[in-house]
């Protein structure tokens, strides 16, 4: 992993059995950097389906399945998922709306963590706005 984030050089094959090990791996990695690292980790996840797989895992019929996709969205950083977490504040369900809000307000974006981002309305969860 280090080798892929550090010096670019591609991940080997990935079986699918290895999928999810793969992803907290590089979860754990994306919560930790930003620039140029940041943004390979980034295209990595929307290249190779993970983003797709969130998003997909957020229309879900179980809940606890949208809110692991909401927290995996908002760890990922694709802006994609940006549209996806303000709709997915609208869900049945009051666990996936809060994990949902969370996430866009814990996303930062990977070349600017400082400005930009996502902002909190302390009045309630549902008037979270997240911006880029």
């Amino acid at each position: 992993m280090d080798d892929f984030v550090l010096e670019e050089r591609p991940l080997p094959p990935i079986r699918d059995r290895d999928l999810d090990t793969v992803l907290d791996i590089v979860l754990r990695y994306a919560d930790t950097l930003r620039g140029p690292e940041a943004d390979r980790i980034i295209a990595f996840l929307e290249e190779d389906g993970y983003v797709a797989l969130a998003l997909h895992d957020l229309r879900s019929r179980g809940q606890w399945r949208r809110a692991r996709a909401a927290e995996r969205l908002g760890r990922m950083r694709s802006p994609r998922a940006v549209p996806f977490l303000i709709s997915a504040m609208q869900d049945d369900s009051a666990d996936v709306r809060v994990v949902a809000a969370r996430a866009c307000h814990d996303r930062r974006p990977a070349r600017h963590p400082q400005p930009g981002g996502c902002t909190r309305r302390p009045v309630a969860l549902d008037r979270v706005q997240c911006g880029q």
